[in-house]
């Protein structure tokens, strides 16, 4: 008689061993197929091709209901049909410290793809501590400007000033005092500066000519203007423009050498012209001993700022800026293209262009054309 296969016995262990095999080749298969993704920040979104005909069943959407991509688990974004290697990649850029500030931001994840992306926004929700705050609430605010609290005009500021300030000696105002009354910060130190470099104030119409002072601020003070008496402008010295000075007139400067001269123009060049005279310490050749003392001779008028039309400009001219690196220059010119464009710097920080400090940097060199 022939000798069957398998005993009993033997197919007994081979029935109970199989299923064992089965999940062991599963788990194996997983785990060699669902490889770990790269970090989110490390891939542009322009540089992966996405294709609604390239879903697989694993990334059909099983069940849509709202969700914060802050705090949801690996499990929720599964069942709301991300990949497990998509799934894994939101929860990974979430521990390295990353934030979903807006919508969008969940959209720049690697493996998620445009049509998943389009079916799953109405149901994001960002929760208030994640949510990009106003521009006003994210910026530092500067020491020497005091806090204000109500939203008033620079006109209505100047009023609010001179009912504690009744008679203005504006020869011996700070820049604290020119904030307090309706300057803006920067417009406070150019009014101190030009008071500096002409010796002071001895008219109200020398005072009307600032171009730094706000019209509206002076038709409220002029009333309450004195003039005590000042020093010649014989005795005072001359302070140096940064923006319009040439080689000859930087040398003069006590602590600018030739080639610190020729550096500082150079870089004056590539900005567009200096925005504040504290950008000088960004140049190598300028000593933190030659800056302290470079910094009593010069002021900076930025009215003579080139300026970037951010809505039209080209790739070539934003990356030659030394604020722009070629990945924001990439990021400005595909949200451009989506939007048609900002109207303020505050548009930039919403949909997540440009970060709150990009945005402190580079908003004295940006303008806004209207959009068609």
């Amino acid at each position: 008689m022939k000798r069957p296969l398998f005993t009993i016995a033997e197919a007994k262990s081979v029935a109970l061993l199989l299923p064992s095999i089965v999940v062991c080749a599963i788990l194996v298969y997983k785990l060699i197929g669902g490889g770990e993704s790269l970090p989110a920040e490390e891939v542009e979104p322009s540089e992966i091709v996405e294709s609604a005909d390239s879903l697989s069943a694993d990334t059909q959407i099983i069940n849509l209901h709202p969700f914060d991509p802050n705090t949801a688990t690996y499990e929720e974004f599964r069942e709301l049909g991300l990949s497990a290697s998509a799934a894994a990649s939101v929860v990974k850029y979430r521990e390295r410290g990353k934030r979903f500030e807006i919508p969008e931001d969940f959209a720049t994840c690697y493996g998620v793809t445009d049509s998943m992306y389009a079916a799953l926004k109405p149901y994001i929700i960002i929760g208030e501590e994640f949510r990009l705050q106003p521009f006003e609430k994210s910026l530092p605010i500067t020491p020497s400007a005091p806090v204000q609290r109500e939203r008033l005009t620079p006109a209505e500021r100047a009023a609010a000033y001179l009912t504690t300030h009744p008679t203005i000696d504006i020869n011996t105002l700070t820049d604290s005092d020119f904030v307090a009354m309706g300057c803006t910060v920067r417009q406070a130190e150019a009014v101190v500066r030009w008071r500096t470099e002409r010796g002071g104030f001895r008219s109200a119409t020398e005072v009307e000519e600032c171009r730094y002072l706000p019209l509206e601020v002076y038709d409220v003070i002029a009333p309450a203007l004195h003039f005590a008496e000042v020093t010649e402008v014989a005795d005072v010295p001359q302070l140096v423009e940064l923006n319009s000075a040439d080689s000859a007139t930087l040398v003069a400067v006590r602590g600018i050498g030739a080639r610190s001269a020729s550096d500082i123009i150079a870089y004056r060049e590539r900005l567009g012209g200096y925005a504040r005279v504290e950008q000088l310490a960004e140049l190598a050749v300028v000593t933190e001993k030659n800056y302290e003392q470079i910094i009593t001779q010069i002021f900076v008028d930025s009215c003579k700022i080139s300026k970037i039309d951010i809505n039209f400009a080209g790739p070539e001219s934003m990356g030659s800026h030394p604020y722009m690196t070629p990945k924001r220059v990439r990021k400005i010119l595909k949200n451009r293209q989506l939007k048609g464009g900002w109207s303020t710097i505050e548009d930039m920080i919403e949909d997540n262009t440009l970060t709150v400090e990009e945005a402190q940097r580079l908003s004295p060199y940006l303008h806004f054309s209207p959009r068609e």
